[in-house]
């Protein structure tokens, strides 16, 4: 039997009760101080998944708000169903860093059909990964990080270049199947855009993600090779920043789009 992907061990959920689901987190996907928003993201998504019990039907949107910072140990996170029809279901989902309530999501899953599809956007025509181009790491202090190799192509890791828009090709140093629960969590690992704009010493917190899952499962399974993001904040203001990520498979196929809100902090 072949081992699990390191994403897939770091989702294993254990069912306590009916809708309740808990696991001892480590600190493979840290941050700064607290385990990765993405990952969160991700582990609410697959205890979803879980409580669904519904293949045919796919992640379409989620929507999360982090109320504390999640730290490794025990979490439990509790799913409501709060509605299931024939076509979509509706998830709730309030995840517990010990004991205290840190994150809250909802969920939208549905059928998928072809009906009227088009896509008025194109990946931007940036080179593709090439034989023995070597990866840069990001200077951000998060370990998550050492599990993906980074290849910008627009901007870079740098402060103060004062573009708040990049992109470029990720690629996990694991052997990964793209999924819904990995485009969670990379909707929250590219460095932010808007640091371009900012010295060393502001960071930002994470707050409010909304993801929308724009592929289906065939699309997915058919995805091979890094995935490109397009990352751009178009105001920081009042003590709030935004950013707005498109996240692409190599052939061009829009996989996943998502919007954050972030707190500014001095450090």
């Amino acid at each position: 039997m072949s081992a699990k992907p390191l994403l897939t061990k770091q989702l294993i959920l254990e069912k306590t009760s009916d809708g309740t689901y808990q696991r001892q987190c480590d600190r493979v996907w840290w941050g700064q101080g607290s385990l990765l928003g993405g990952y969160i993201q991700s582990l609410i998504l697959a205890a979803m998944y879980q409580e669904l019990q519904d293949e045919s039907k796919p992640a379409l949107t989620l929507h999360t708000q982090f109320l504390r910072p999640v730290t490794d140990g025990t979490i439990r996170i509790d799913v409501t169903v709060e509605r299931a029809g024939r076509k979509l279901t509706n998830l709730h989902a309030s995840l517990y860093s010990g004991d205290r309530l840190a994150a809250v999501a909802s969920g939208l899953f549905g059928l998928q059909t072809t009906s009227h599809d088009f896509c008025d956007i194109e990946m931007p025509a940036y080179a593709q990964v090439s034989n023995g181009e070597t990866p840069q790491l990001p200077n951000a202090g998060l370990d998550a990080h050492n599990h993906f190799d980074f290849y910008p192509r627009i901007g870079s890791f740098e402060r103060g270049t004062g573009q708040a828009r990049v992109a470029g090709w990720l690629q996990p140093s694991w052997q990964q199947s793209v999924n819904n629960e990995l485009l969670a969590l990379i909707a929250d690992l590219w460095v932010p855009a808007a640091f371009h704009y900012w010295p060393n010493n502001v960071g930002v917190v994470g707050l409010d993600s909304y993801v929308q899952f724009r592929a289906n499962p065939s699309q997915l399974s058919n995805s091979h090779g890094p995935l490109f993001l397009d990352l751009s904040t178009k105001q920081a203001s009042n003590g709030y920043v935004d950013e707005d990520g498109l996240i692409w498979n190599s052939s061009g196929e829009l996989l996943c789009q998502y919007r954050q809100m972030r707190l500014v902090l001095d450090m």
